[in-house]
């Protein structure tokens, strides 16, 4: 059976993560005008209804997604309400899903018991949130890159500044898996803000805090999971190793994906040094037991992973952005919905897709996971807000009541605003360019939010100053301001884990989109020579003793068609994302030795452009467009340069 590589957050930063900023998650935003219902969650103590609920659900979604299978479980007052598995857990196989056999891959949920650990080790007395995290990882050592050391507690809100790298974080062999400490020691991030400034999800930031748990107690991550959580909550189907041994691994569903009216099974997906990060697979059976422990105190039946008092600390927030948006409770984020606040995780792989959910206050948690590449976010989200629909209605909030504001006190908000988790240092920095949020006035007095990558675009009314209200009263925008009343971030309350950051001056990709436009136009005019031909017709070439020298075009011709070679590559490359994972996709390596190999040709360009006008090589008509076309090749390579595309440690 065919492996592949682990994604998390790949899609999430680059599709799945801005669709919540654009369309699904913006309607699951806290809404303090929503009226608390009474009698909330009537019918979930009849196990009954809610089975024949989902059963509605999920057979509608399993076929509108093109979904393999599915599980989900329910959880109220200490007790399983439902556990049950929908479709095929092997498409090729035509094996069922079971709620209490079938692995699904949890992804980022695995994060959930990090921070647990992490948080059983401070009851403990052996580490402490607020502490320089270099006390624990001697004699390893975060670089002192700002005054402020990272503590954990920056780790577990993902505000420790660190840049998100997704290359080379897959696999494709168990024997290629780097371990945690590996991993930690040779793959550190740059530091690129302050600790404590914006939340920025960060992989990393949660595998350090994981390897940090396994310093303190002198056992491999996997192993103190196992016996510190897994042994006491009864969850003998879970397990971080990858693949799961023995048994258990044979019972984990592979990823699918959806081609011609069949479901292709795609195997296990490696993650690379990350696990405690996104490496868990467990059954719906199972995450019902930790479900159950977070919201009963720590305590499932007569076992305890956690006090009273920790528990419910951890379900407290830590921080966030702006105190008027949803934020980060110990590991968990924040959300609001149906006059509820509901706390948990998400998790993407390339396949795997899945939602936790906690309702503290209810004691009542909801899991679902789909073992499908189509499904992504909108089946998750759609079945979490249908279930809190059904089980804790309340009308819907009603529109803002504020007049538009007048336009001109708008111009401070308009701009250009990238993304906190992004990566700097290797050519992962050039999503920039494509993760982009423009926001701008309209006559009317509101914000319109252009999302990026043709996700739409939405209106904005301002309730406060700075504050502001989707025009359909789902979602809230607030923008902080410095001191000097400029605009520096913009937090959006239904996506806590990551801010929006005010581009400005070259960090702004209409500058690099016309730009690398030109240079584009220029190399497809020099690469074709029955255009080159027809210029030199219309320039008038200069007689024969005024032509150059006969390398001068040929350098020029071959460093403008590697430079086209390069972008088409990379285009190429782009259709399979999914390849970003392993490390280069094969096309962009090729694409980049091409640019290294134009270098010498380029070169021989500037040269011959000096001599052209030193020695009237040429008209000047024809002077003036290889100098350009020169110059077009130089800014090319620089444009690429500022994006880290040619930092050799990224190949």
């Amino acid at each position: 059976m065919k492996q592949r590589c682990l994604s998390p957050f790949f899609l999430v930063m680059v599709l799945a993560g801005l669709t919540f900023w654009a369309a699904r998650a913006s309607g699951q935003g806290r809404s303090e005008g929503d009226s608390r219902p009474s009698g909330r969650g009537r019918g979930l103590e009849n196990p009954g209804k809610v089975e024949a609920f989902f059963d509605g659900l999920l057979a509608g979604q399993l076929q509108a997604y093109s979904v393999a299978g599915a599980a989900v479980s329910v959880v109220r007052e200490g007790k399983v309400v439902l556990a049950k598995g929908y479709g095929l857990a092997d498409g090729e196989l035509r094996t069922p899903v079971r709620a209490d056999t079938t692995l699904f891959r949890m992804a980022s949920i695995s994060k959930l018991f990090t921070w647990t650990a992490v948080m059983q080790q401070v009851e403990q007395g052996r580490l402490d949130l607020q502490r320089d995290i270099n006390f624990y990882l001697k004699p390893f050592r975060i670089p002192d890159t700002f005054p402020r050391p990272i503590t954990l507690e920056n780790l577990m809100t993902h505000t420790a500044g660190f840049e998100d790298l997704v290359m080379g974080i897959g696999v494709l062999r168990s024997d290629d898996v780097l371990s945690l400490e590996e991993y930690i020691k040779t793959c550190l991030p740059r530091r690129v803000r302050p600790p404590g400034l914006v939340t920025a999800y960060s992989n990393y930031s949660t595998a350090l805090a994981g390897y940090i748990v396994q310093k303190v107690v002198g056992r491999p991550f996997e192993e103190y999971i196992e016996e510190a959580i897994f042994k006491p909550l009864g969850m003998e189907r879970s397990s971080f190793r990858q693949p799961p041994p023995g048994p258990l691994g044979r019972d984990v569903s592979p990823g699918h994906i959806f081609r011609e009216g069949l479901f292709l099974p795609q195997g296990f997906e490696f993650i690379n040094g990350l696990a405690p990060a996104g490496a868990l697979s467990s059954t719906v059976a199972d995450m019902a037991r930790f479900m159950i422990a977070h919201l009963e105190g720590g305590a499932y039946g007569h076992a305890r992973v956690l006090g009273q008092e920790t528990t419910r600390t951890m379900h407290q927030r830590l921080f966030a952005n702006d105190p008027r948006v949803n934020g980060n409770a110990h590991g968990f984020w924040e959300r609001g919905a149906n006059g509820l606040r509901l706390i948990g995780h998400g998790g993407d792989t390339w396949y795997f897709h899945s939602q936790l959910v906690l309702i503290p206050e209810e004691r009542t948690g909801l899991l679902v996971v789909y073992n499908t590449q189509t499904a992504a976010s909108p089946a998750r989200d759609e079945l979490v807000q249908a279930f809190l629909d059904e089980f804790y209605p309340v009308p819907r909030p009603a529109p803002p009541q504020s007049r538009p504001s007048n336009p001109g006190s708008l111009k401070k908000y308009v701009g250009w605003y990238g993304l906190s988790r992004a990566a700097s240092s290797t050519l992962e920095k050039a999503l920039g360019l494509l993760l982009v949020i423009q926001v701008s006035a309209t006559k009317q007095g509101m914000l319109r939010v252009h999302w990026p990558v043709g996700l739409g675009s939405r209106l904005w009314v301002e309730v406060e100053p700075g504050v502001f209200r989707r025009a359909d009263g789902r979602d809230k925008l607030v923008f902080r301001e410095n001191g000097r009343g400029g605009v520096t971030y913009a937090f959006l309350d239904s996506l806590p884990l990551m801010a929006g950051v005010r581009l400005r001056g070259l960090d702004k990709p209409p500058f690099h989109w016309l730009l690398n436009g030109i240079c584009l136009a220029v190399f497809i005019i020099v690469s074709a020579w029955p255009l080159g031909w027809l210029i030199r017709k219309i320039c008038r070439s200069a007689p024969p003793e005024k032509r150059g020298p006969w390398p001068a075009k040929p350098a020029l011709f071959a460093a403008s068609l590697m430079g086209l070679g390069f972008s088409i590559l990379l285009v190429v490359s782009l259709f399979k994302p999914e390849e970003f994972l392993l490390g280069l996709p094969g096309p962009l390596k090729v694409g980049l030795w091409l640019l290294v190999a134009s270098l010498p040709f380029l070169a021989m360009a500037v040269v011959f452009s000096i001599l052209s006008w030193l020695k009237n090589y040429w008209t000047i008509c024809g002077r003036l467009f290889y100098s350009l076309a020169t110059l077009a090749g130089i800014l090319f390579l620089l444009d690429l340069a500022y994006w880290q595309a040619l930092r050799f440690p990224a190949w």
